[in-house]
């Protein structure tokens, strides 16, 4: 990569000025120019793409250099990877040069590991031994002398290296393509290989809108769907991420899944929901005795536990449930059974509509309270078009003689004695302050 840019710039030095007629540009007496062009192949075999490719061959011809054609889908990823870490060792290297230039002769003569270049440098750190080998290694890449097949392999320091002779030529790297047709026929050949072998796309099965029960969930599996079909005609993906109210990181995710599952994939959580509506009776039975014990376990030792495992298989299941299945179960039977609320929050709550409003003692302000429960589901939509429901937790402690509220705590979780304890601290604490603030007089029934 460093040759080619060298060149590029020889190239720049020698390229005519802004009015010159024609491309009448010399060969740098020392080394001729290269142009390279990175793309993949459907795109650089296009027909434009082709025409720029024919034309800077052209021009390179006449400067005596050349042009380059890489293919990013011809380069192996473990390639890439192994290049670009043996690259930044290249940049990292503050050693000493003459211990590089030591470790290079010694593989200039014949092949040695990393671990042999260190029994041989004992006078140095290992460390250092090891930053300059691998500097090293970079500087034999770049050249096209570094005999070792990085598709392949990954270097470690008992890879066997050795600097290729420089009688047997460079070794470059993959995915170089100079002549259009043969470009075209690469592109070609991969494009049908992407193909079954009928030679016709997989087709993929479609959803039929009307399905969907949730008129949410359908409505967002419409904007996903048309965000798709904008990416078919040639949009971006965060462009129709943005035409169609989605958000523009979930756009390539939805478009990957689509690819893969067709539009089934843009169904909302189309996977997750049916799994939890197969999970079989004992089994969310079974889940739910072990959530409710005395212990309070985690929805992670609830997924391990041996009686929740020992029900999925009795009941035949092919797979143990999954931490989403039981947070599912465990949520159903938080908003049904009051008992499990009690067992989770470690304290009773009872509830006003079962026990009513009877007070033993005088009915006198400030003598006796209660801690009234609701919940309440507040719709959330974002900027980006999304949607969710949240559902808020909010207790209020009121002076039973007098009906007036004490205080008020929210949360997003179920309330536990931590809540109560927390509305009885600010019911205590002195509201001075508070009232002047927001101008409450003294006669008002919230003072």
């Amino acid at each position: 990569m460093e040759l080619s840019l060298g060149r590029i710039r020889e190239r720049r030095a020698a390229a005519p000025r802004h009015g010159s007629a024609g491309l009448r540009a010399r060969p740098s007496p020392s080394r001729a120019p290269v142009l390279i062009e990175a793309g993949t192949l459907a795109d650089k075999s296009r027909p434009e793409e082709l025409a720029k490719f024919e034309a800077c061959r052209a021009w390179a011809q006449t400067a005596g250099g050349e042009a380059w054609v890489i293919a990013a889908d011809l380069v192996p990823p473990r390639w890439f990877r192994n290049a670009i870490q043996l690259h930044l060792a290249r940049l990292d290297y503050r050693g000493d040069p003459a211990l590089a230039a030591a470790i290079r002769a010694r593989w200039e003569r014949g092949r040695a590991s990393i671990e042999d270049l260190v029994r041989e440098h004992a006078d140095h750190p290992r460390p250092e031994v090891v930053a300059a080998a691998r500097k090293v290694m970079g500087d034999l890449l770049a050249e096209g002398r570094l005999d070792l097949d990085l598709a392949t392999v990954v270097p470690t320091l008992a890879t066997m290296v050795r600097a290729r002779p420089r009688d047997r030529g460079i070794l470059e790297p993959p995915g170089v393509v100079r002549d259009p047709e043969e470009l075209v026929r690469l592109a070609a050949e991969r494009g049908r290989t992407d193909l079954p072998e009928d030679g016709e796309a997989e087709p993929k099965p479609d959803v039929d809108p009307e399905s969907i029960e949730d008129p949410e969930a359908r409505d967002e599996f419409e904007r996903r769907r048309a965000a798709m079909r904008a990416i078919l005609e040639g949009a971006t993906a965060a462009a129709a991420a943005r035409a169609n109210g989605l958000e523009e990181r979930r756009a390539q995710q939805l478009w990957n899944a689509y690819d893969q599952h067709g539009a089934r994939a843009l169904v909302p959580y189309a996977t997750r929901r049916a799994s939890c509506r197969t999970m079989p009776p004992p089994v969310v039975s079974a889940i739910e005795e072990v959530y409710a014990r005395p212990e309070r376990p985690s929805l992670e030792a609830v997924v391990d536990h041996p009686a929740v495992r020992q029900a999925a298989i009795d009941a035949g299941m092919r797979r143990t449930p999954s931490r989403y299945q039981v947070s599912k179960a465990v949520g159903d039977l938080l908003r049904r059974d009051q008992k499990a609320r009690e067992a989770r929050a470690g304290r009773k709550l009872v509830p006003l509509a079962l026990s009513g409003r009877a007070v033993t003692a005088e009915q006198v302000p400030g003598l006796v309270c209660e801690f009234d429960e609701a919940t309440l589901d507040v719709k959330v939509q974002a900027l980006s078009g999304g949607r969710t429901t949240v559902r808020m937790h909010i207790g209020v402690l009121i002076d039973v003689a007098t009906r007036y509220p004490l205080s008020v705590v929210v949360s997003p979780k179920a309330l536990d004695q931590w809540d109560l304890r927390r509305a009885v601290i600010r019911a205590m604490l002195d509201d001075s302050a508070l009232r002047l603030e927001h101008g409450i007089r003294e006669d008002s029934p919230w003072a």
